[in-house]
């Protein structure tokens, strides 16, 4: 497998996630802002007093529209069934959705009754109390017990911030496991990847393309190019020139590139995170417990899909391709590696392209989980992942994922069973306890491992 055919398969891993997310965007559930506010109009519609009980939200008959069904039950008549139907205009990830026309079992509203609906109903705080509740969906593990469905819960929550650390945990094993050098700057790297889905997002709507998953694609790109493109340009003209030297003048390096990074998307994309609108978050009930529903969204189980697929397409392209043997020969002996033809000064730059490319992509799931990261942003959650690729191991891709997997595991189990303000400092706490008792890292070799200054092996 040579090195174009290991960055098809990253690709095509990456994109197997979001071909998931084309499908739940033409067979799935209906965007749940149009949900609530088709389903918020029902009560202004229905007579005073009358109760009122949705049975079915689905898609309407056109791309941009919700169909609501529900029971309306009035004192002293039988209940009627009623139909809604509620188009909302063409727009982006970047707006909010704009209601333009509602369509009854009646027949449609006017254009001055839809004014008045939304200027004097749904603008009001007081109509989010009255929006009727969807239908519960058919629960995946059906009834059970309390305990049970807490850790489901608390399980569902942590997978995308788990995957996602995994993931990011891996660029750091990239370079370390190569050169036996830190880079503290993936973090960094993240939130320029969640900023540049952000401006491909918002260049693709202005040149008029709205369908979500197009859109997505096109912030992939974006965060894809410049933070690989960024990466190569820092290992060309900072990171290596800089392997050779003893010291940690890399460390150095890597901390102002870090801080200049920050600095950079503050002062050209402001102090304030650009959001885009939530994307796939209807709720799907995992569990039903007494008194709750554990509950999960498509988009956190999209983001949790599409990081595990890169890092296993990562490991397996890492041992099977060419350029992977490559970097396994540089890092046992670059002199050796050398002498067989390989050159060392290109699988770095590769690798340190790489791995900025893996925290790009990190951070544009994250923009998809979460909606968007400021200039800040990277910095604790690249620091987080680093503490999980030293714990599991940091000189081996495999080692760092599994570190990360077990740090984000660790977080979701610290949040759900102990005081929140303490996780932090608690994580922190377990890398000084693994580092104590095997400074190799979990999966290393127990013992800590000196590398000789001015190689990479």
């Amino acid at each position: 497998m040579r090195l174009r055919h290991l960055i098809v398969v990253l690709v095509g891993a990456a994109a197997s996630g979001l071909a998931l997310g084309a499908l739940l965007a033409v067979t799935g559930p209906v965007d749940e802002a149009q949900s609530r506010i088709c389903r918020g109009v029902l009560p202004a519609l229905a007579p005073e007093g009358a109760g009122i009980d949705v049975t079915r939200v689905g898609r309407g008959r056109t791309r941009n529209s919700v169909r609501v069904d529900y029971r309306v039950t009035e004192a002293n008549r039988p209940p009627q069934l009623r139909v809604a139907l509620c188009a909302f205009a063409p727009g982006g990830l970047m707006s909010e959705p704009d209601l333009v026309a509602i369509v009854t079992d009646r027949g449609r509203l006017s254009d001055a009754r839809l004014f008045f609906l939304k200027r004097y109903w749904l603008d009001q705080p007081s109509s989010a109390l009255e929006t009727p509740d969807a239908p519960a969906t058919t629960p995946v593990f059906g009834l059970v017990s309390p305990m049970a469905g807490y850790a489901i819960q608390q399980a569902a929550a942590g997978l995308p911030q788990t995957a996602v650390t995994g993931l990011m945990a891996t660029a750091y094993a990239l370079v370390y496991g190569l050169a036996g050098r830190i880079i503290v700057t993936f973090g960094e790297f993240a939130a320029l990847g969640a900023v540049s889905v952000t401006l491909g997002v918002s260049l693709a709507q202005a040149n008029g393309l709205i369908a979500a998953p197009a859109v997505m694609l096109v912030g992939l790109a974006f965060a894809a190019w410049t933070t690989a493109a960024w990466g190569g340009a820092a290992a060309r003209f900072v990171f290596t020139p800089l392997m050779a030297r003893p010291g940690q003048h890399v460390l150095v390096a890597s901390i102002g590139l870090a801080i200049a990074l920050s600095e950079g998307v503050r002062l050209t994309q402001g102090v304030h995170v650009r959001w885009i609108s939530p994307l796939w978050n209807a709720p799907l009930t995992l569990a039903v417990a007494p008194g709750f529903s554990a509950t999960t969204t498509p988009i956190a189980l999209l983001v949790g899909a599409a990081a595990c697929a890169t890092a296993a397409a990562l490991l397996i392209a890492m041992r099977r391709s060419d350029y992977g043997r490559a970097w396994r020969a540089c890092a046992d002996d670059r002199l050796a590696a050398s002498l067989c033809g390989v050159d060392p000064e290109r699988t770095l730059l590769i690798a340190c392209a790489l791995a900025c490319g893996v925290a790009g992509f990190a951070g544009f799931l994250l923009t998809l989980h979460i909606g968007g990261m400021g200039f800040a942003g990277g910095a604790v959650f690249g620091l987080k992942a680093l503490v999980g690729a030293i714990a599991g191991g940091i000189g081996s891709v495999g080692g760092a994922l599994a570190g990360g997997l077990a740090i984000g595991a660790f977080e979701a189990v610290w949040s759900a069973t102990m005081p929140i303000e303490w996780r932090d400092a608690a994580v922190f706490v377990l890398l000084s306890v693994v580092l104590i008792l095997r400074p190799g890292g979990l999966l290393g070799d127990g013992r800590q491992t000196d590398r000789p200054q001015g190689r990479a092996s």
